[in-house]
């Protein structure tokens, strides 16, 4: 059973989950307003912070010469943004925020290269990047929607992947 309870992570979402719940869901996002768009990305988070892969380095080393080993990229793109944003605005970002959005994105797709580097470094011979895109039955938006704003970052994350000798999961 899991205890009740909220915490606020590193890019500033607010978790929550309940003890009869089914894990944890962002209950507060940090960038309500585009007016702070600047202030936001000037506070994201390091990926390449001392300690940030320190748990899996140990592992990679003992293990990845005998055993395939990936890393991980929690939270790679959409959901990075719909957490940060909330998922009500990101929706509505798509078509009245274009601009403030494609920032945003292009931040995170940042983040996500320097930690890709991270994981090479380390020895990673793939990288799982979570995402959640559908509903029971299509895509949250639009094709065209989707690829006028996203597939060209997928593209760029995973050839920094690939450019590392890694699989993408």
């Amino acid at each position: 059973m899991t205890e009740t309870g909220q915490w606020v992570d590193e890019w500033g979402v607010r978790w929550g989950h309940s003890s009869d719940g089914v894990g944890a869901t962002p209950v507060d996002c940090p960038l309500k307003d585009w007016h702070k768009l600047d202030e936001y990305l000037a506070r994201m988070p390091d990926p390449a912070a001392p300690g940030r892969l320190d748990a899996a380095a140990p592992s990679l080393a003992a293990h990845g010469a005998s055993r395939y080993c990936g890393g991980f990229i929690h939270l790679a793109l959409f959901e990075r943004l719909h957490c940060v944003r909330g998922m009500e605005n990101i929706f509505l970002d798509f078509s009245t925020n274009e601009r403030e959005l494609r920032r945003l994105r292009d931040a995170i797709v940042a983040f996500d290269l320097e930690l890709i580097r991270g994981w090479a470094k380390i020895g990673a011979q793939s990288l799982f990047l979570s995402d959640d895109w559908g509903t029971q039955t299509s895509l949250m938006i639009s094709l065209d929607m989707w690829r006028s704003f996203f597939t060209d970052s997928y593209r760029t994350i995973f050839r920094e992947v690939h450019r590392h000798g890694m699989d993408v999961m």
